[in-house]
């Protein structure tokens, strides 16, 4: 089964997603990108990871940096590790997609500086 995969691949960041949610980003692959259970599950697969990896990017951008004393706590690269996995995840996936089709992606904007 699909979501089995998908859970497999999310590894210890399971835990930040309801069954419900991974079915959903499941069925909106297939469903987006025409694409068929059983012929096409890596890509289905992955098309999801993305998903999960572009949630938990924006889930995890209030992380904050703290330091005390000697004590230091950064945790604001999390959200930038998550958004550069998804990413690195879609420009493999979107390349080997069915029908290419012209997909929504947001772009960071080049510093003049």
């Amino acid at each position: 089964m699909l979501i089995d995969k998908l859970k497999r691949r999310l590894g210890s960041q399971v835990s930040a997603f309801e069954d419900p949610d991974l079915l959903e980003f499941i069925e909106t692959a297939e469903k987006e990108y025409s694409l068929v259970e059983g012929k096409h599950d890596g890509l289905i697969v992955e098309l999801a990871l993305c998903t999960c990896y572009l949630r938990l990017a924006t889930d995890t951008a209030t992380f904050f940096k703290y330091q005390q004393a000697t004590e230091s706590v950064d945790k604001t690269m999390t959200p930038k590790m998550f958004m550069k996995m998804h990413e690195f995840l879609w420009e493999s996936v979107k390349e080997r997609l069915p029908s290419k089709v012209d997909t929504f992606q947001l772009q960071k904007e080049d510093d003049d500086e």
